[in-house]
């Protein structure tokens, strides 16, 4: 039963089976809300743009697909819808063991410079939602042998599933997770029977479902639904039946749409804990592995979670290797369940033709997560044990490139991304857009969801330097004013160059706990800053102090603050206990 709390009033369930080892804790919360400043109108540092960084994973190989390593920022150009983008965050990330030359550390004045190498740590997300009995009990076997044979001894892994059932934490232990693993069962619930009637393939459903169309004429109906009819007369026993087309027709729209809903329920659910799982990969430091393991699922509906997911992977550090379990697929006669039942040469080649559509449009969001995160999509393979090795080995070269987009408008639109490099028969691989954030509903709703992620982890975060301190003034016998001070270190913080003006945003939520962990109360500063660089050089010189300040009764208390900006969306986190005596 998922724990249950109240904050900022919204009701947040926390699955257990998705906290990573012993990193998300849990408290128990009372119903109430923290304090908020909010920026005043007189604030002569509030600034009413939201800064937003755009993150892109790059891999380059040559025409061979050897990588290419002596790369520098100068050597790569980002579109956006057209326009080129002036890259203001470079990145290079190596597999231990691979050197790079010199001159791919040197970036021009003014950007981040660094050179990570990344190490194992590997989490099996499994699709529990989208993937048949058969490929699932194929997962099982591969999955058995990869933990047991194929991770040296540093390497840490974890077992997620979409639904939250029989998850793991990041461990050593690789009995536990393979014992997780085997006790994982298919919940999909839009599972084809044979005698299905009407007969409908997953693409087929959703396009009948938006369409809506139905028509007295067959020639006049789309082809899915043209050929669900012909199939419904046929399996419903309608040849001899008064106004056959009608009857079938409406059968199929009806069935179409009920499906569908199912289709889009289970999609959704999946996204959601992609999501989630992204979120909170962000607290993990370096470089993090995600294989994805599912038979794919349709998302045409749910674009913008996709893109969300995306994003808060590439942010958290994070790169998705997709396969889809389904492993090499056969299209021959009566070899699937809707493609049984047929009633023309006609009929049954449009059906085909669907069922292969229906395929590959299920592989569109394994291939987007994959793709666009700096992974690759596995697929036509019933090797599973062979393709967990390869999408276990990040590449051994990635270029981490951001942005400040040039088109500041916040409309929610997706906006077509080209990273080009300036070197002949080369490969690049990158994500191929992104969505625009929709006002400041979207930045709010991010902020908070890293807010609450940060506060559920036990150990502080490091992203942003932060310390705590405390003055206690009694009031009375039985109050007593804690005053708490966050300090912030900004001199790691990249701020955007707009204007003239050096401008980020920055979060300051203190929070306090009783001695039982049960939340007390609460505090939330936003400070928008708009610095002139004289101004910029006293924040970077001295920091920065937020305070809050609560009204307590004597005993043992825990304060944490959790900081976050907005430009790299960073996090930094402190705690700290405080006795208030009599």
């Amino acid at each position: 039963m998922p724990n249950k709390f109240i904050y900022r009033g919204r009701d947040l369930s926390v699955s257990i089976g998705l906290s990573l080892l012993l990193l998300i804790s849990v408290p128990s919360w009372a119903d109430k809300k923290p304090k908020t400043r909010a920026p005043k109108e007189s604030d002569t540092q509030t600034f009413k743009v939201v800064v937003d960084l755009i993150s892109v994973n790059a891999i380059v190989n040559s025409k061979n697909g050897d990588p290419i390593k002596d790369l520098t920022q100068d050597d790569f150009l980002i579109l956006e819808d057209g326009v080129p983008q002036k890259i203001s965050h470079f990145k290079v990330e190596v597999a231990e063991g691979v050197t790079v030359p010199a001159s791919s550390k040197e970036n021009p004045a003014g950007t981040e410079e660094s050179v990570v190498l990344l190490s194992r740590k590997i989490i099996l997300f499994v699709d529990d939602y989208h993937i048949e009995f058969g490929d699932l009990a194929r997962l099982k076997k591969a999955g058995t042998d990869f933990i047991r044979n194929s991770l040296g001894p540093d390497d840490v892994i974890a077992l997620i599933t979409a639904s939250g059932k029989n998850s793991t934490e990041l461990t050593k232990s690789r009995e536990h997770v393979i014992s997780n693993l085997n006790n994982i069962f298919p919940l999909l619930m839009t599972h084809r029977a044979t005698n299905d009637c009407p007969p409908l393939n997953d693409l087929q459903a959703s396009s009948i479902s938006e369409r809506g169309e139905e028509a007295d004429e067959i020639l006049k109906m789309p082809e899915p639904l043209q050929v669900c009819v012909l199939d419904t007369i046929d399996c419903a026993n309608l040849s001899g039946t008064f106004n056959r087309i009608t009857i079938a027709a409406n059968m199929c729209v009806s069935a179409a749409r009920g499906r569908n809903t199912l289709i889009m329920y289970d999609s959704r659910r999946t996204l959601s804990s992609v999501q989630a799982l992204a979120r909170r990969l962000k607290s993990i430091e370096g470089p993090k592995t995600v294989v994805f393991l599912s038979d794919g699922f349709l998302t045409r509906q749910a674009e913008s979670q996709i893109q969300e997911a995306i994003d808060a992977a590439i942010r958290a550090n994070t790169v998705f290797e997709a396969i889809d379990t389904g492993g090499l697929r056969a299209y021959v006669p009566g070899g699937d369940a809707s493609s049984s039942i047929t009633t023309t040469a006609q009929s049954f080649a449009a059906r085909m033709r669907m069922d292969r559509d229906e395929a590959a449009a299920r592989q569109d969001a394994l291939n987007a997560l994959a793709s666009d995160t700096g992974g690759h999509f596995l697929h036509n393979n019933n090797d599973l044990l062979a393709q967990l090795k390869r999408a276990s080995q990040p590449s051994p070269v990635r270029y981490v490139l951001g942005y400040y987009s040039t088109n500041s408008t916040r409309d929610g639109k997706f906006r077509k991304l080209a990273v080009k490099v300036n070197r002949p028969d080369v490969a690049v691989t990158a994500r191929k857009g992104y969505l625009a954030p929709r006002g400041e509903e979207a930045f709010e709703t991010a902020k908070n969801n890293d807010l609450d992620e940060a506060l559920r982890i036990a150990h502080d975060l490091k992203e942003i330097p932060v310390t705590v301190g405390y003055h206690i003034t009694h009031l009375e016998p039985s109050r007593t004013l804690l005053a708490v001070q966050t300090r912030i270190d900004v001199r790691k913080i990249r701020f955007h160059k707009r204007e003239n003006r050096n401008q980020n945003i920055f979060t300051i939520l203190t929070v306090v706990y009783d001695a039982n962990g049960r939340y007390v109360d609460g505090w939330e500063t936003r400070i928008d800053f708009n610095l002139t660089d004289p101004g910029f050089k006293n924040v970077m010189d001295e920091g920065l102090i937020a305070q809050a300040r609560f009204q307590l009764e004597p005993g043992s208390y825990k304060v944490k603050a959790v900081v976050r900006e907005a430009g790299e969306t960073k996090l930094g986190s402190a705690t700290k206990t405080i006795e208030i005596m009599d």
